[in-house]
């Protein structure tokens, strides 16, 4: 009796928590919240959960409870694949009416930032940062009267090789307009990549009706397995050079298949020399890890890595003035012809 009624007194906690998400929102829920709705104790909240953000691991509770309620509903007649699909169907109904997508951004963010070592990667907490119920509702306010829309359906996304978080982007902006999606993660091994699927794979069970739309796969170059998405897709998402994309747009599509591409794009950067030695040592700081990350971090590959600098008005004074020997290596001073050799920040 004891150990029935522990399980009652956990099972109401969870019914009462995601009642609450969905009603309320996750962070307009307080502990206190769910005490009160549970019809429990602060003590019996804490005995099972460490706080709220446990109960986002909860959610397979509701799905099995769900389940355990419907099997008296099938009938011995059906038979395993109509049980099958009268089970999904009941399923997604109870997810469409009770658990609000934000919730799914929650959890991957939670899981993201949970990671061993994240801190270590600003990538990917950006990624975290970004897929916030915070700034996903942002994002939602900007589209004012566009609240409702279609995908367009299948989407195959192609990642860029030498920027590791780009693929789950493509990804977030093809689930948020509707679409189910294939996306082609890149091969080389990143640890970034990695740390973002298995966040996913944590993630995405617990949403059955986003997880069955979505794909991430990877291969050896091979136009007959790009040519067998392009058959399916509907829409192409394609980052890469413009050779590249010319060589993907050769296989055929759907008639009304839409290509998003993003080819060869090229940046300068322009430094002014009286505005550096205006910066205090801060700003300076700044600017010089703003630089690295925009030249060096995607090995001078990506479309905001300046294929050029210039520099003008008192560069040489800055260079000499703001130097430093903890620079990033030997340059020449602008407008010097001696050779001389300088360290500066940047």
């Amino acid at each position: 009796m004891p150990r029935k009624k522990a399980r009652n007194t956990k099972g109401r906690i969870i019914a009462a928590a995601w009642k609450l998400f969905y009603e309320q929102g996750y962070e307009d829920t307080t502990i206190e919240d769910i005490v009160f709705e549970s019809e429990t104790s602060k003590g019996s909240f804490y005995h099972y959960f460490d706080g709220k953000d446990a109960l986002l691991g909860t959610l397979s509770n509701v799905f099995d409870e769900k389940y355990e309620e419907l099997l008296p509903a099938l009938s011995p007649e059906q038979d395993a694949i109509e049980k099958l699909v009268f089970l999904n169907h009941e399923l997604f109904a109870m997810i469409d009416g009770s658990i609000s997508l934000d919730l799914l951004a929650r959890l991957l963010s939670t899981q993201l930032l949970a990671m061993p070592g994240v801190r270590t990667w600003p990538d990917v907490v950006s990624v975290a940062f970004w897929c916030r119920r915070a700034n996903l509702l942002k994002r939602k306010e900007e589209y004012g009267q566009y609240q409702s829309r279609l995908g367009r359906g299948v989407a195959f996304h192609i990642a860029p090789s030498n920027i590791p978080v780009n693929f789950v982007f493509s990804y977030f902006f093809a689930l948020l307009a509707g679409n189910a999606s294939v996306v082609r993660i890149p091969s080389k091994p990143f640890p970034q990549v990695e740390m973002i699927c298995v966040a996913l794979r944590r993630v995405l069970p617990n949403h059955p009706e986003i997880e069955c739309r979505t794909a991430f796969v990877t291969y050896p170059i091979s136009d007959e397995i790009t040519a067998s998405f392009c058959e399916s897709a509907d829409l192409r998402v394609i980052w890469s050079g413009d050779a590249t994309i010319a060589d993907i747009r050769r296989h055929p599509t759907k008639p009304k298949c839409l290509d998003i591409v993003f080819p060869d794009r090229y940046s300068i950067c322009v430094l002014n020399g009286e505005a550096i030695n205006g910066l205090d040592e801060t700003m300076l700081k700044r600017l010089s890890g703003q630089f690295y990350n925009d030249t060096y971090l995607m090995d001078q590959n990506a479309c905001s890595s300046p294929q050029l600098i210039l520099w003008e008005d008192g560069s040489q004074g800055a260079v000499l003035e703001r130097g430093s020997n903890e620079g990033g290596g030997k340059i020449r001073t602008p407008g010097n012809d001696s050779g001389r050799q300088v360290y500066p920040t940047v």
